[in-house]
């Protein structure tokens, strides 16, 4: 069995993610820097449920997808108080999540005889991935 962790292709997104982001920055404030690519539709900042405190990402949704993408493109790295920004398409990151996921099943359902066949170096590693994600998975059952 060959272990694959290719990713499945999604459409164009409007929606950015944005990280990196100070905390002392205002709504208004990365809305006008975002705003720089295009007509910025909405934002989304993240707070922390316990303390309410701002966890320095946010979505950015466009009115168009070129937009999201001229976002993307310029101001990925744009420096905000002394901070550069981190900005990505939401899809990418959905897609990362989506190989894991692919990849992390693939491990879990390979046999016993399928590790052993495995060269040395990634039957170990097989194997302690294994273990991890059989503690996650026990933790998630709590």
């Amino acid at each position: 069995m060959v272990l694959s962790s290719s990713l499945v292709t999604l459409t164009a997104t409007n929606v950015m993610l944005v990280g990196n982001i100070p905390i002392e920055a205002t709504e208004e404030g990365l809305i006008g820097i975002m705003k720089i690519a295009g007509p910025v539709v909405s934002i989304r900042r993240m707070f922390d449920q316990d303390s309410g405190a701002f966890k320095g990402i946010a979505h950015c949704e466009y009115a168009t997808v070129a937009s999201a993408q001229l976002a993307e493109r310029n101001l990925n790295g744009h420096i905000l108080m002394a901070r550069n920004l981190r900005v990505m398409a939401l899809k990418d990151l959905h897609e990362q999540e989506h190989a894991r996921a692919v990849f992390h099943a693939q491990v879990l359902a390979l046999t016993h005889d399928q590790i052993k066949a495995l060269p040395e170096p990634e039957r170990l590693s097989v194997l302690e991935l294994r273990d991890v994600l059989h503690c996650d998975l026990l933790k998630a059952k709590k």
